[in-house]
């Protein structure tokens, strides 16, 4: 058996410690919660006293069915956070994306009875999208984009002025993670269930 070195331990140690400190967790008074299909599809903090909604809903539209997985949390104070996937169908899949984000982008305008105050790319979990600002008769609205083929990630937060300009809601809206499957994992089941 080989001695270890001291340096050798410290090296692990060091290496142990700063993972262990670069693990980000919720806020006090925030929960990690898992949505969308089979909540299997992202990750996003939810406030813990927030009565939370998770369900799905579909629209049938001309070119075929979209499907909604929401997860939303109201809280007593009258905000709301969420997080929703939306799949498209495939005839959805040739119109542009920023036609897409238009359409969506309108929508929610039109949800939270506002006005649309700012617009800017983003970029979170590798998906690339948009956020925006809508001024609201009762505050603000925030909504993040992120596009990702057929599916789009919707993240939202409703709330007065002082409740969205808090520093937990940039936390909040950080803090989501698209979680898609494995990939090579499903392969190996297929070809498992082909023999």
């Amino acid at each position: 058996m080989r001695p270890v070195s001291i340096l050798a331990l410290f090296a692990s140690a060091a290496l142990f410690s700063a993972t262990a400190a670069d693990e980000v967790k919720p806020p006090e008074g925030w929960k990690e919660s898992k949505g969308g299909y089979k909540n299997d599809a992202f990750i996003i903090w939810l406030p813990s006293d927030g009565k939370v909604d998770d369900k799905m809903s579909s629209v049938m539209t001309k070119n075929g069915q979209i499907r909604i997985y929401r997860l939303m949390s109201a809280g007593k104070d009258g905000s709301v956070f969420g997080a929703s996937q939306i799949i498209l169908p495939p005839a959805l899949n040739t119109v542009t994306i920023k036609d897409r984000q238009d359409l969506l982008r309108d929508l929610f305008v039109d949800e939270v009875k506002g006005k649309l105050l700012e617009e800017k790319k983003v970029t979170a979990t590798n998906l690339t999208g948009k956020e925006y600002l809508v001024e609201t008769p009762d505050g603000l609205a925030r909504m993040r984009l992120l596009n990702s083929g057929i599916q789009i990630f919707r993240v939202v937060a409703v709330g007065s002025k002082e409740q969205l300009k808090a520093k937990e809601v940039d936390a909040f809206f950080d803090s989501f993670k698209h979680t898609p499957k494995n990939t090579k994992i499903d392969e190996k089941k297929d070809e498992k269930k082909d023999k």
